[in-house]
């Protein structure tokens, strides 16, 4: 009884990262950002975890007039950097793309971090 816990423990607790290595994970890096498509840049800053300390101006975000009505908003995520073309009118996402080399923009799908 006692050795199938400690089985089940130790089982759990590397799943997570077993699980991650069967996930591409720059392709979820670009579901991520596929998914910010069509959110307004303000909900973005205050509800996700990837812009939150960006909301209060550390980390420093460049952004970049784009002419015809748009911007696009600039960040980085270690070495990964990413940009966001936003419609001024309104602050809707319209796209997104790499700034720099794509294969530093990775994100494991499970939590491998202590419980």
């Amino acid at each position: 009884m006692k050795r199938a816990f400690i089985l089940s423990i130790g089982f759990l607790l590397a799943s997570c990262s077993t699980l991650n290595n069967l996930y591409d994970q720059n392709k979820y890096f670009e579901q991520i950002r596929d998914s910010e498509i069509g959110m307004d840049i303000r909900t973005l800053f205050m509800s996700s975890p990837d812009y939150k300390s960006y909301q209060w101006g550390s980390p420093k975000y460049l952004t970049q007039e784009l002419g015809h009505g748009y911007r696009e908003y600039q960040f980085a995520y270690g070495a990964c950097k990413w940009g966001l073309k936003v419609d001024t009118n309104d602050g809707i996402i319209v796209g997104w793309r790499y700034i720099g080399d794509s294969s530093y923009c990775k994100y494991k799908k499970y939590y491998e971090g202590a419980w």
